[in-house]
């Protein structure tokens, strides 16, 4: 089965998209990608600054009013290289933290397997405590209750019996 496409009069196959596939690039090609924009930022705006500092030196007092404009364009350009050296450092920051998600998660799901080791070791601890707790206080009642002699707080301590 074929079909026509409308933005060409070649005819594909159905489920046959004419949009090439994107690949997402490696990391090496990023670092490599950011790294030439970086040299390319940085050197614009070097040339520009070059350029600006050349423009504000007058050599020919009747040519002011024209070095004053070339001035204000080579500032411009200036201002423009180093919003785009910011913006680059913008996508820098963003491409590390979404670089290093594979590892936050991988100390994430490190961190989540100990506290749920150390929460399991807890909550035994708690269950033994709980258990000899009532066992003792079982034993103490049992005390109390076949005592012969029966002691309040606010009366002397009894004499132990010989």
């Amino acid at each position: 089965m074929t079909s026509r496409s409308h933005n060409q009069g070649a005819t594909l196959p159905i489920g046959h998209d004419p949009t090439p596939q994107r690949t997402i690039p490696t990391a090496v090609e990023l670092r490599e990608t950011y790294h030439n924009r970086l040299d390319t930022e940085i050197d614009r705006a070097m040339t520009a600054f070059q350029d600006l500092i050349a423009s504000c030196e007058i050599s020919d007092r009747t040519s002011n009013a024209r070095a004053e404009y070339q001035t204000q364009v080579e500032a411009a350009n200036l201002a423009n290289s180093a919003d785009q050296l910011l913006r680059l450092i913008s996508e820098l920051k963003i491409a590390a933290i979404t670089q290093n998600i594979p590892e936050i998660k991988s100390e994430n799901r490190t961190m989540q397997v100990f506290f749920d080791q150390t929460g399991r070791k807890m909550l035994k601890e708690i269950l033994t405590l709980r258990d000899e707790t009532a066992k003792t206080l079982r034993l103490l009642e049992k005390h109390y209750y076949e005592s012969s002699t029966t002691w309040y707080p606010d009366q002397p301590s009894p004499e132990p019996s010989q």
